[in-house]
């Protein structure tokens, strides 16, 4: 049996829902990003590491799973951990990224040093977050720099890169 011809009304509506598809495509791809700031970054002075020739610049990726009952969870502990920063010891500053329709999220802060990271890792606010974040994971890459005080904040190309010529990755079991 031969279709019969297609009025406007229904070319009309296809046309709309194909533009609606390729427009949600090409959003996956976008993203928005949180400015810089932090206690130990003034915008108009930058870091303020007085005596530092180096401070470390953390970049995370969490790629959210398919498993969407675990996504708030997952943005209550990215917000619990946000605000203790402030009170972290070394802790310079912060911003994030997301995509608006995708599955992944970045974050990067910055630190005087190491020893200021590796406290705030090990805190437990940041290992509740990562334990109670799992349901909610494909996976995560990580990558750490070094960079002068005058280069913060690093733009977010520059990050995206380090994350891809150095990052660790783990596959992560619960998304």
């Amino acid at each position: 049996m031969k279709p019969g011809p297609v009025d406007a009304t229904t070319m009309r509506l296809r046309s709309r829902w194909a533009a609606l598809i390729i427009s949600l495509v090409t959003l996956g791809g976008c993203t928005i990003s949180t400015s810089f700031e932090g206690p130990g970054y003034d915008g108009n002075g930058g870091v303020e590491a007085a005596g530092r020739d180096s401070v470390l610049v953390v970049v995370t990726e969490a790629e959210l799973g398919s498993n969407w009952l675990g996504r708030p969870g997952f943005w209550r502990n990215v917000s619990r951990v946000e605000d203790t920063l402030a009170d972290r010891p070394g802790f310079i500053g912060h911003a994030k990224r997301t995509e608006l329709f995708g599955s992944r999220a970045w974050t990067m802060t910055v630190w005087t040093d190491e020893a200021a990271m590796r406290s705030f890792v090990s805190s437990d606010v940041h290992q509740r977050a990562i334990a109670e974040s799992y349901p909610a994971l494909r996976g995560a890459r990580f990558a750490r720099l070094t960079v002068a005080p005058d280069e913060v904040p690093i733009s977010w190309d520059r990050a995206l890169e380090a994350l891809g010529t150095q990052g660790r990755s783990y596959a992560v079991t619960g998304g």
